[in-house]
């Protein structure tokens, strides 16, 4: 989860609702929509919730998150749109996200990444 950025871009045609208040009922949209990754909207923007676009395999992301959790990292936002985005998610080839008050990003946590409480 990254309060106040993204990773990825935000795909309006992702759009699942406006009116979308609670983040589990946000989380459950994009699980239904197939998507690993969705944007709820901060401020002027509160309620919206869009399926984000990192569509590849999250665990290693997951994983790489978890331990990095203070300074998350994305992958480039100039990876091969063609690939699924993670497919490019090296620890070495990592970038900032975009940082942005209207929104918040949360991923889906992959089966089999380690669920463990903080």
């Amino acid at each position: 989860m990254i309060e106040g950025g993204y990773c990825g871009g935000i795909n309006m045609t992702r759009m699942l609702g406006y009116n979308v208040y609670d983040i589990k009922d946000c989380a459950g949209r994009a699980g239904h929509h197939g998507y690993k990754t969705f944007i709820v909207g901060e401020w002027h923007k509160r309620g919206w919730c869009i399926g984000g676009n990192l569509d590849g395999d999250l665990t290693e992301g997951w994983n790489h998150w978890r331990a990095t959790i203070e300074d998350p990292k994305c992958p480039p936002s100039n990876s091969d749109p063609s690939k699924p985005s993670m497919a490019a998610y090296e620890t070495t080839n990592l970038v900032p996200p975009t940082y942005h008050m209207f929104w918040s990003f949360y991923d889906l946590i992959p089966v089999g990444a380690d669920q463990t409480p903080y």
